[in-house]
């Protein structure tokens, strides 16, 4: 197993917002005083300006106005840095200039090498965002690195974090140990512990009509100790230990956000897949879906390509 410092060398916080920015930065900084990890703090913004029609301006006039608000904003954000800059030794800003804010973090975190991005989770109730993904949602799938969302809330001085698995069967494996291995890594950095939890379905009154009282009952039990052995197996095979490993009937975003609730979590990581094509505009993941249920922040990684 990697050590932590090791784990996290690169570290980019960024948000369309500069409130949102400075709360994230605050536990980008307890994750840099573990690793030492380069932080840079990058500010998403956009002017209309920008459409002009030539008309108006031209092409050059254009691109100088643009320059001259990057140049303040850069300026404005790196005053309110400074407090930052005595805690973290590395610590750049930069200003990123698209309408597209999932586009702009994304081209930055592969500009920067960062290893690790810390976004603050935007809630929103408009009803085009049940038919459409976000900025969040499109970073948990397209981000080159994994995505902690962040919430309004400080980190405890130990933080426990939960790690959600889909034990089901073994394709989800490769995804499982990332989950696992990342899951460990910060429970390592933060200094707190891991917990591991998978959820079985509830079978349910159709399927007891068709089972007796004695199968229906075996079934259940046995696919939960086919879960609790696939997982025993990963904390091994990765030589990682889990505080707790909880097995529990549901559906995956209620178990999760229950347990995370009842063992006081503060970071829960969880796996998401890539899509292309219209899928990629439609809400379905778990890592989506619990977002609007769960109270901790959130880690999102996808296996390695």
């Amino acid at each position: 197993m990697t050590t932590p410092a090791a784990g996290v060398r690169r570290v980019l916080v960024a948000s369309d917002t500069r409130e949102t920015l400075l709360d994230a930065l605050e536990k980008a900084a307890t994750i840099e005083h573990y690793t030492g990890a380069a932080i840079e703090a990058a500010l998403v913004i956009y002017d209309p300006i920008a459409e002009e029609p030539e008309g108006h301006f031209t092409r050059a006039e254009t691109r100088r106005i643009v320059d001259k608000i990057k140049k303040t904003e850069l300026a404005d954000l790196e005053a309110q840095l400074a407090p930052f800059k005595k805690r973290i030794a590395d610590l750049t800003a930069s200003i990123l200039f698209e309408r597209d804010v999932a586009k702009a973090i994304a081209t930055a975190a592969g500009a920067f090498n960062a290893d690790l991005i810390l976004k603050p989770l935007t809630r929103s109730a408009r009803i085009t965002d049940l038919l459409h993904a976000p900025a969040d949602w499109r970073l948990m799938r397209d981000a080159p690195a994994p995505v902690l969302f962040t919430r309004h809330m400080p980190w405890p001085k130990s933080v426990r974090v939960l790690a959600a698995l889909d034990a089901s069967d073994a394709r989800h494996e490769g995804l499982n140990r990332e989950i696992l291995r990342h899951a460990y890594l910060l429970a390592q950095v933060l200094g707190g512990e891991m917990h591991v939890v998978s959820s079985y379905p509830s079978l349910g009154q159709q399927m007891s009509e068709y089972q007796v009282a004695g199968d229906f009952d075996a079934i259940k039990r046995d696919m939960r100790a086919r879960r609790e052995a696939g997982i025993t197996t990963l904390l091994d095979d990765l030589h990682v230990t889990a505080a707790g490993v909880h097995v529990v009937e549901g559906r995956p975003r209620h178990v999760i956000s229950e347990l995370a609730t009842r063992i006081g979590a503060g970071l829960t990581v969880l796996g998401t897949a890539a899509r292309r094509g219209i899928k990629k505009l439609l809400i379905g993941n778990t890592a989506e879906d619990i977002t609007r249920e769960l109270a901790t922040d959130l880690l999102t990684v996808r296996t390695r390509t």
